[in-house]
């Protein structure tokens, strides 16, 4: 389910670059939400 979520997940950050060549998206909030989502799926499988 992990690999799954990462999956998806780097997928969607991928969508989000072609998005942002055209939209200004603060890159330092993304950072942090990814992080955010990465410590709490790891912090659950521990």
């Amino acid at each position: 389910a992990a690999s799954e979520l990462i999956a998806v997940l780097t997928e969607g950050a991928a969508y989000r670059c072609e998005l942002s060549a055209s939209t200004p998206v603060d890159k330092a909030d993304l950072e942090a939400l990814y992080n955010m989502i990465f410590d709490r799926l790891f912090d659950e499988q521990a």
